[in-house]
């Protein structure tokens, strides 16, 4: 069987001031729609992150994965899902029912807004969705005190959960194991937006045994986990952010044998827009050569800071014409040399050697009929006297 794993596809995302990313997504998923054609897919895995929260954009969501994999389901082909922190359970139950009616009898859109098993041919997956406190505690376990002692219950949970369905499964028939969860062996790298005190991370150690294939979602770089190679995160299919930005995409391709063998493993690239991050002066700007200079202007992802001079340069005829060179500038910061000149002749021109004086001053005029006058002026000197020894400027 050729298998397709894929993940975090994040439909409806935005960046920065771009809030309309549908044709770059679009043009991912045409490509992975071309590989399962290419190489005679029978099975296409989505580990997670289907879509991006983004309610008002997730129904133009659904028909973009319906009007772009709808020809391989009526095919045969089979697509596997879980969902992902991301997902809305209630939109993805949706999109599976709608899948289930238009394919019937054809091909089936397996997505698993909770654990469940399914098999494909002699192929046996799990599915494993991001380990929500819903999904994989007990309504007593719900009562934690604590985050920590939240995070270790539902990574028990998760456990017991894949212990449960694995025990299900027939021993001389393949396995493979869909999840979208932080692995506990790729260190200080975590999900999209998510920091150590939110990710639940669990203890694969325990759960890669026996399983034939691991194809896990939420990590957006492509990598295989502690040096298992049948075991990894496909990555995310476009550049998320500025983040991602020297990061290759791309889908695993593999072949398992009815035995359970891996016969070949491949990632096949995915194209996708650039994100760049520039630096621009105003005295040298040419934007014929800002446009060689970057050949996929026009399609890039774009963050710009402009030094310039408010006395030389007007801002908004600079600003019109690199929207021109940079359409999708996702955000830009713009820093005027002029005032940060007036500002460094400003701070020239302080004599710090009488702010001992102009602070007792100030605080005596302030302070005139206060009884604490005495106490204050006392309190005011320790400090500065602690600042210049120091070495500090005051």
């Amino acid at each position: 069987m050729k298998i397709l794993h894929t993940a975090d596809w994040h439909l409806g995302v935005t960046l920065g001031t771009v809030t309309d990313r549908s044709q770059e997504q679009r043009n991912s998923l045409q490509q992975i729609a071309d590989y399962l054609q290419t190489h005679r897919v029978e099975v296409m895995i989505v580990a997670g992150d289907l879509f991006h929260h983004q309610r008002r954009q997730q129904q133009e969501s659904i028909k973009l994965i319906k009007e772009i994999f709808l020809p391989f389901l009526k095919q045969g082909g089979h697509i596997v899902a879980v969902t992902g922190n991301h997902d809305n359970a209630s939109y993805c139950q949706g999109l599976r029912s709608m899948m289930d009616m238009v394919t019937e009898g054809v091909g089936r859109f397996h997505l698993a807004p909770q654990p469940e098993t399914v098999t494909i041919g002699q192929v046996q997956f799990v599915l494993m969705p991001y380990p929500l406190v819903n999904l994989y505690l007990t309504e007593t376990e719900m009562n934690y005190e604590t985050n920590l002692e939240r995070r270790q219950l539902i990574n028990q949970g998760y456990r017991q959960k894949l212990d449960s369905l694995a025990s299900t499964l027939n021993p001389n028939q393949p396995k493979i194991l869909v999840g979208h969860l932080h692995d506990s062996r790729i260190g200080g790298v975590y999900g999209y937006r998510m920091n150590q005190e939110d990710e639940i991370s669990i203890t694969v150690n325990a759960l890669e045994q026996n399983w034939n294939y691991v194809a896990y979602g939420h990590i957006h770089e492509a990598q295989a986990i502690a040096g298992h190679q049948s075991m990894r995160y496909a990555g995310s299919v476009i550049r998320i952010d500025a983040g991602e930005r020297n990061q290759q995409k791309s889908a695993v391709l593999l072949e398992i044998e009815p035995d359970g063998q891996i016969n070949y493993l491949e990632e096949l690239p995915i194209t996708c827009p650039p994100i760049y991050h520039i630096e621009i002066n105003a005295d040298d700007l040419d934007y014929d050569v800002l446009r060689q200079r970057y050949p996929e202007a026009d399609q890039a992802l774009v963050q710009y800071k402009l030094n310039y001079d408010s006395n030389r340069h007007n801002l908004y005829q600079i600003n019109r014409q690199l929207e021109k060179v940079f359409p999708r500038c996702y955000d830009r910061q713009t820093i005027d040399l002029q005032q940060s000149r007036q500002l460094e002749s400003f701070e020239e021109e302080i004599d710090f050697d009488n702010v001992r004086q102009t602070v007792q001053e100030y605080l005596m005029t302030q302070l005139m009929t206060d009884s604490n006058l005495a106490e204050v002026l006392q309190v005011a000197d320790q400090l500065i006297t602690e600042v210049v020894e120091q070495g500090d400027t005051v």
